[in-house]
């Protein structure tokens, strides 16, 4: 029983490992001044409003306002 819970236990290590490493971080950038919500919300094409990007954003997304 305890080499069963040993073997999940590094299972599930790998596999939180694996998906820490190439789960990529969103970032997504607002300019009130600049943006549009039809944009792709990046550095060069920012969305307007914030409430556009937190609609857009996932767990771990950051978003970056321009004031």
């Amino acid at each position: 029983m305890v080499a069963v819970a040993a073997l999940l236990w590094i299972q599930l290590s790998l596999i939180m490992a694996h998906f820490s490493r190439h789960s990529p971080v969103l970032m997504l950038y607002v300019s009130v001044a600049h943006g549009d919500d039809t944009a792709p919300g990046t550095l060069a094409q920012p969305f307007r409003t914030i409430s556009h990007a937190l609609q857009q954003a996932i767990a771990g997304t950051i978003i970056s306002v321009d004031h």
